[in-house]
This record gives structure tokens, sequence and C-alpha cells, in this order.
């Protein structure tokens, strides 16, 4: 099991939901056109991770990029405030690339990199960063983790791993707690997954969460079949109820080839359409101020002095808000509607953006 390119922690949920694409992969790269994967979203994701990493806030990152990378930065600090309270001893590493190795004959299973870890004796926790905008397969994120925590318990002889994905732009947090050492986690989580995919005729099944990130999207016969019926749909006739939530699927996973359908989608909602698994959420546009930090300090300068309002003014007007509100203290509701109207006048605000997601719960 050596196939890097398809056993990496992150892939991990898509392997398991489709494990044809891995066969379906590996053919388009011997082939020539497997190709890579650096969109625009990776490129600054990799950014914000090296950020988080060296607790730096460049001044070339916008408003809500500083906001993210700040976010986690205080994350981490008050996890290991919490978990490590009154020692000195545990270790920390930053983007730490491990692999894991099969615990029966020691073959090479799969490689990844730790975003921050921290451990005292054979206890410790993990946490992964992500900057989408969006909720993640739970599937995909529990896979992950559980690849993550055998890799640490493996390497630094752990018994105990909590494992965290945090994304701040959302503010979601996905968290468990794996026990037992690494060999449970690759025998019950991790080699079944992976014994499928390897099996000759290994099936496709195209889905949102399988096919979002796929490599071999716009070369897999099932996702063009996707997108032959999407293309054949007429938004303006009645949909049925009992169809729409795999019309839906179908849409996003079209979207991914062809984004004008997304649009037939979007425009079924608009018309007052509904689903049990997807719908409409609005996002809020981006909060610029116009007259500079001073005209914001100037305005609030009653309640916070110049070193706090230093400390967060290159932060973000969010983190503004809270630090404020903290302060003045009273009526939490009171004191940020009051922080509301004192930037109003100084700040514009972006237009919302429509996003058309799929329902799920919060992994607790």
């Amino acid at each position: 099991m050596n196939k890097k390119f398809a056993y990496r922690p992150s892939s991990l949920g898509r392997v398991k939901l489709c494990p044809g694409s891995v066969a379906l992969t590996e053919q388009l790269i011997k082939d020539g056109k497997g190709g890579g994967f650096n969109s625009p979203e990776a490129q600054e994701g990799t950014m914000l991770h090296r950020c988080v990493e060296q607790n730096d806030l460049p001044p070339d990152l916008n408003e809500e990029q500083t906001n993210a990378v700040q976010k986690c930065i205080d994350y981490k600090a008050d996890r290991v405030q919490q978990a490590y309270p009154d020692s000195a001893v545990y270790e920390t590493y930053n983007e730490k690339a491990l692999h894991l190795y099969d615990g029966v004959d020691l073959s090479h299973m799969l490689s990844g990199t730790l975003d921050f870890m921290c451990f005292e004796g054979r206890s410790g926790f993990i946490i992964d960063w992500k900057f989408g905008r969006l909720p993640l397969p739970e599937v995909s994120v529990m896979l992950q983790l559980a690849c993550y925590s055998a890799m640490a318990m493996q390497h630094f002889e752990l018994d105990t791993v909590a494992a965290f994905v945090y994304m701040p732009r959302g503010g979601w947090e996905y968290k468990v707690k794996f026990t037992g050492g690494p060999d449970k986690l690759i025998n019950e989580v991790i080699r079944p997954v992976l014994i499928t995919a390897e099996t000759e005729g290994a099936p496709r099944a195209s889905s949102f969460e399988a096919c979002q990130y796929c490599r071999a999207l716009q070369h897999c016969p099932e996702a063009q079949a996707n997108l032959d019926e999407v293309s054949k749909m007429e938004v303006s006739s009645p949909i049925d109820p009992e169809k729409i939530d795999d019309m839906i699927e179908k849409i996003k996973i079209a979207g991914k080839i062809g984004d004008e359908y997304m649009r037939e989608a979007k425009a079924y909602y608009e018309h007052g359409g509904e689903s049990e698994r997807w719908g409409m959420v609005s996002r809020k546009g981006n909060l610029k101020i116009d007259g500079g930090c001073i005209s914001i300090y100037d305005t609030i300068r009653q309640s916070l002095t110049e070193k706090e309002f230093m400390s967060v003014c290159r932060v973000s007007l969010p983190k503004l808000r809270k630090l404020y509100v903290e302060k003045k203290g009273g009526d939490k509701k009171a004191s940020t509607d009051d922080f509301e109207r004192a930037i109003e006048p100084l700040t514009t605000r972006g237009k919302d953006v429509q996003v058309l997601t799929k329902k799920r719960d919060q992994t607790k």
C-alpha cells in the first residue's frame, strides 16, 4: 500500500466514499492526465498554515485572512493552556511530517503533516486547520483525524490522542478522542478503507463529498452522467420533492465540471424550492474600514486604552468588537449594539453571498 498520491489523511474520506476513484486516478496519472491540484484556495490555505505555524500576521494579509490566522493562534494557545495548565515539560510541534506503517509487516501505509501537536508522557492532542467557508463531511474529518492520531501514536509512542479540526472562518470545531494505541486505529479504521480501494473492480460512487476534491472528476463516467442528467433538468417545471435531494447532489457534482448548472439549483430555491439535505445560506460580505484604523480608535477611545486597541486593530473588527464588549461590561447585547452604531459611519460591507450548502449536524 504505497500509493502516496491516493492515501493521504485528507483524501481518505473520498477513498472510503468512492473506492473506485483510486484506480481511476492512478490510471489517469499513468496516462499523463492526472495533473496537479493547486487552486487559488489551496495556495491561500498553504500561506495561512505557514502564518499560523510562525504565529505571524504579515501586513499583506487582508482583514479576513488576518482574522482567521489570529483565531487559530488563539485557539492553539487556549488548547495548550487547557491541556497543561501547570506543566512546562510538554512538547509541541508545528507542521510535523509523519508516516504511518502497517503494524504487521511495517509496510508504508500513508503520509501526512500534522498542523499542530502537543504531548506529554503517553497522551497528547493534535489540531488540523481548515480555512474553507463551509462545514466538512464528517466521514472525511473523522478518517483524517484517525490517520493523524495513529501517526502521532506510532511515532511518539502515545496511547491516547485528542484530535481537533478547527475552521476559523465558520467557527466550526470537530473533535474526537482516540485511545488504545495505533494498531487499533490501523486495523479497525484505516486498513479496511485501503483494502476495499485496492480490490479489483472497486466500485465508484459519485456524491458531493466524494467528488468535491477528486482529481479524476473530469474524467469520471459517473460524474459525467450526473452532468448529462442535470443538463436536461428544467428548473422552471415542478420538481418531485422526493427526488430533489438526489438532484441537488447531482447538481453539486456537476457544478465542479460546469458551474452554469449551479445557477439552476439556486434558482430552484429562490422560487421556494425545499430540500431535506440542501439549503441556501447567506454569508455576510466583508466589512471594510473606510477611514483607517485611527478613525475607529477616535470613536471608541473612551473605552479602550491605546495599548489595548493596538493589540487587535490589525486583526479584525470582530476581534475589536469582542474586546470592546468585554471592557464595556454590563449587558453584552447593549454593548455590541453600541459598538456597531459607533463604527457604522466608518465602515462599508460588501454584498452578501448566497451559498448552496448541505445541511449537516456539527460534530460534537
